[in-house]
């Protein structure tokens, strides 16, 4: 192929079937831009040789059974001064570390899953246009290097499931297009950076499942865009943030896990768009607040109107399933009217069991009713 097509400037082979090796004449299409082998079956080792190809600007390797020998490919591909994506993800490089000497054209590095151990390399730093860092689920020791924080263009920094210890380095703070900070399963210690709460264009902060101690940060309550907070599963006390209700996009919360000895705040009723809520394993005092209870059911009924057509999709079955699914969904919806029904504010107010039964019964014979037609 390398001798063939000598000027073939992109292939595209991602999404097969396809096995053996990387062929090393593939380094010989000295015009290639990009090249995705990305979602198949090669094995072997990917060749030292890919660095011959100086105009490469995407290198996508995915999803694969690929070796190397201490990480050799790496630094071979510091010669393609273009490089812009680099994604060798969910492979078997089992020997080596990193290198971090690429071209600061680089926009984004992708390594998960790949065994790779050492520390990640201080480098990194000068890769002035790294929009992403992902390096989960790895063997990397070591601290979080300080440089990172030099990246002004990151926006996602992920690397969950390592061993990385010591504390979050304040430096991070300076990256305020980050969105996605994910540090959950490392050894990290130490408090959680309060200047955490200035970057403002945070939208999940995963923290859960390391040795985090003292308070939560009151500042993280200024990030009113934040989706999604985990803290589970570290040694973090004191007081919940008081005003939890400023996060008003927030999807979901995990404070499993922790020291936390306060009560429920009042402010999580504020959280319309809350679908999971933890606080399991703490010291929580109190009671449940009533509005807390309201809140939830007040959701329920609002949404319940529109549930009928998000059950299931009536175009994927025959005129008879359609018809089905939408008797066993109005039977499912019915019941669920019953259950807020039984659980309005005041006792005198709510079903009593007879006009529970004679309900579901209703309910069942139109069930019947509406399948035998």
């Amino acid at each position: 192929m390398g001798l063939s097509l000598p000027n073939l400037q992109e292939l595209y082979l991602g999404n097969n079937q396809l096995v053996g090796s990387i062929p090393k004449s593939i380094s010989n299409l000295s015009q290639l831009t990009l090249l995705d082998m990305s979602y198949n079956y090669f094995s072997g080792s990917i060749p030292d040789t890919l660095g011959n190809l100086r105009k490469l600007e995407r290198l996508n390797l995915d999803f694969n059974n690929l070796t190397s020998s201490r990480m050799s490919f790496l630094s071979s591909l510091t010669n393609c001064r273009s490089l812009e994506i680099l994604d060798f993800s969910d492979n078997i490089l089992v020997t080596g570390g990193l290198v971090g000497n690429f071209s600061d054209s680089l926009q984004r590095f992708s390594a998960s899953r790949c065994n790779i151990k050492g520390s990640i390399p201080s480098e990194f730093g000068n890769l002035s246009h790294l929009i992403a860092i992902n390096l989960d689920d790895n063997k990397l020791t070591g601290m979080v290097p300080t440089t990172i924080g030099g990246l002004k263009e990151l926006q996602s920094l992920s690397l969950g499931d390592n061993k990385l210890e010591g504390k979050i380095p304040s430096e991070l703070c300076h990256l305020n297009k980050l969105g996605f900070l994910v540090l959950t399963n490392n050894k990290l210690s130490g408090p959680i950076p309060v200047c955490l709460g200035d970057l403002i264009s945070l939208r999940q902060l995963l923290l859960g499942s390391n040795m985090f101690s003292s308070s939560i940060p009151s500042t993280l309550t200024g990030l009113h865009d934040l989706l999604i907070l985990n803290l589970s599963l570290n040694s973090l006390s004191g007081p919940l943030p008081i005003d939890i209700g400023k996060w008003k996009a927030m999807t979901r919360i995990d404070f499993s896990n922790n020291q936390f000895s306060s009560e429920i705040p009042i402010g999580v009723v504020d959280l319309k768009e809350l679908t999971h809520f933890s606080l399991s394993n703490n010291r929580i005092t109190g009671s449940i607040p009533d509005s807390f209870e309201m809140s939830l059911r007040s959701l329920v009924k609002e949404k319940l109107p529109s549930m009928l057509n998000r059950v299931g999709d009536t175009n994927l079955l025959s005129t008879s399933g359609r018809k089905g699914l939408a008797a066993n969904n109005i039977c499912a919806l019915s019941i669920l009217q019953v259950a807020l029904e039984c659980s309005v504010e005041t006792p005198y107010e709510r079903l009593d069991m007879k006009q529970v039964v004679t309900k579901l019964e209703k309910i069942k014979v139109n069930l019947l009713t509406d399948l035998m037609e």
